[in-house]
């Protein structure tokens, strides 16, 4: 269950007013006349303090592990409907060479995007070393479309005969891509209700 970004939205007006009281209470800190004298006031007071200092921190945290986590299942799901779309026939035997060659641009534009356009930011540009195993699984999906990259790359354009001998290879190298694809998103998906579950356990806690 995807949080929606209104909700992602709310959780950081939330850290934001959270970050403002503590900013009130810092102004407050230096009056004494505030604490009445008393070291019992200003005890309660710098355990006020703290408390909101750690929601805050949390809150930050989660809106921002909320925000990548769900990225990234959007992303993939995003990626594997236009895998589907392209999906590769088994053989390519009966192809003409015009049709092989637009079929090996789409492929190479394919991967292309996945490197270095559009699916780029969130399979290579943002960290996920918070999470472990979805870290993971972006290595094994790294290193699949490094493979197939590599594969591709090598078959010079217009190359039908090339191709078609190596088109076992291909198919075999994007059934790994997708398979990857697809843990990558069960993984995120499952990260994120786990971030969503805490996030109502949090709430549930401060009411009780």
């Amino acid at each position: 269950m995807l949080i929606g970004l209104a909700a992602i939205g709310t959780l950081v007006s939330l850290a934001k007013s959270v970050a403002e009281a503590l900013n009130a209470l810092g102004n407050l800190l230096p009056q004494r006349s505030f604490f009445g004298g008393g070291n019992g006031a200003k005890a309660q007071f710098e355990k006020v303090r703290a408390e909101l200092t750690l929601l805050y921190e949390r809150l930050e945290t989660l809106t921002d592990q909320l925000e990548k986590s769900e990225l990234l299942v959007r992303i993939t799901e995003a990626w594997l409907q236009v895998e589907r779309r392209l999906r590769l026939p088994a053989t390519i035997n009966s192809l003409s060479a015009d049709e092989a060659g637009r079929m090996h641009n789409e492929l190479r534009d394919f991967l292309h995007s996945s490197r270095n356009d559009y699916f780029s930011g969130a399979f290579f540009h943002t960290d996920f070393k918070p999470f472990p195993d979805i870290e993971n699984d972006l290595n094994a999906f790294r290193n699949n479309l490094t493979q197939i990259e590599n594969t591709v790359n090598t078959i010079p354009s217009q190359s039908t005969s090339v191709l078609k001998g190596q088109w076992v290879l291909i198919t075999g190298q994007m059934n790994s891509l997708r398979t990857s694809a697809d843990k990558v998103s069960g993984t995120a998906s499952t990260v994120h209700d786990r971030l969503i579950s805490e996030l109502k356990e949090a709430a549930r806690q401060r009411r009780a």
